[in-house]
């Protein structure tokens, strides 16, 4: 793959990074940090461990040869693990929110601090609060401390966008294939190439499509995957299509879903400073009539989202740091690595 092939898949931001570093190699002064690229894709657990590893080779187009031994079957179950201890610890607080008909937002910052409390060292519990806007926004107790955690992301809302509306065309394309054969089952991983995705010289990349244009180009992705399943050579693939792979073995409905290509951003300076900021300036609210022992402020980056996929960096984001708070923790809710980047003397 050449250079510009690469660019080509990556969001406007992300090409911009690669642009800037390799022109400051060219010139002979080098970045301390790497690039790092980071690839999903869904795959079934419902196969053998041989069969996952033949399905992460079409998802990703990597010999399967290469992938080597990977383990899968016991990475699964720590995963399991790790999913069945955070949900047993929130259980409760989303049964609150159901029941107070909150937003989806509120229950990733739920997954989010379910994650978080059986990563660090402790026995914790989640009190349930009056309200679904109470702030901070969450209080954990371990039987002896009150602690307020006021919870954030790291997120770059273009990146976020762009996947965002890729998305939606990705499920519109489901509802049209289900509308035409409500039995299909198959788990699709489908990877965009951005620059490529136009329509009446417009890019999504660079404009948000209207409905209609949606529409359309679901009609697209719909009418390929259904030349897939039924063997019809006849429909070339779409341009803006890098790869696409389908198993037979789901655990659910038709799903069609996005392969993310994207850059871990290691230079994330400036926007942990911004959100720390931001927090700072409300922290008196956070405190305001609640008698708690502490109160943390967690940054959450993820390693499986373009919008927040930073390289967590104890040195950077925690130099010069001074808080109100007693703690500043960045945590990644995918490897469940965590670093305390600011503690009070």
């Amino acid at each position: 793959m050449n250079l510009q092939e690469f660019l080509d898949k990556l969001t406007p931001e992300d090409r911009q990074i690669v642009i800037d570093h390799f022109v400051r190699n060219m010139l002979g002064q080098p970045q301390d940090a790497s690039i790092v690229i980071r690839r999903t894709a869904k795959i079934s657990t419902l196969g053998t461990e041989a069969e996952m590893l033949q399905e992460i080779s079409q998802a990703f187009n990597i010999p399967v040869e290469q992938l080597g031994n990977q383990q899968v079957k016991e990475k699964l179950s720590e995963i399991r693990n790790q999913f069945e201890r955070s949900e047993a610890l929130i259980t409760d607080y989303k049964a609150f929110l159901l029941k107070n008909k909150a937003k989806e937002d509120k229950y990733e910052e739920a997954y989010d601090m379910g994650k978080f409390l059986i990563s660090i060292e402790g026995e914790y519990h989640l009190e349930i609060p009056e309200s679904t806007s109470s702030i901070p926004d969450f209080i954990a107790t371990d039987g002896i401390k009150r602690i307020g955690i006021e919870h954030t992301r790291l997120i770059n809302h273009e990146s976020k966008m762009l996947v965002k509306e890729t998305q939606k065309i990705l499920k519109k394309a489901e509802q049209q294939l289900l509308a035409h054969n409500n039995k299909l089952n198959q788990l699709i991983n489908i990877s965009i190439n951005y620059s490529k995705l136009n329509l009446d010289g417009k890019n999504i990349a660079a404009e948000r499509f209207s409905i209609q244009e949606k529409d359309t180009i679901a009609a697209v992705i719909a009418t390929y995957i259904k030349s897939l399943l039924t063997g019809d050579p006849s429909i070339s693939k779409p341009e803006f299509i890098e790869n696409i792979s389908v198993s037979d073995r789901s655990e659910h409905p038709l799903n069609i879903n996005l392969n993310e290509h994207y850059l871990a951003k290691s230079d994330f300076e400036n926007l942990f400073a911004k959100t720390v900021k931001a927090k700072e300036e409300k922290y008196h609210s956070y405190i305001n009539n609640r008698s708690l022992d502490e109160l943390w402020l967690l940054i959450v980056a993820s390693g499986v989202s373009s919008a927040s996929s930073y390289i967590l960096e104890s040195e950077t984001a925690g130099n010069k740091l001074i808080s109100q708070f007693d703690l500043i923790i960045l945590f990644d809710n995918f490897s469940h690595e965590y670093i305390n980047v600011y503690q009070k003397p």
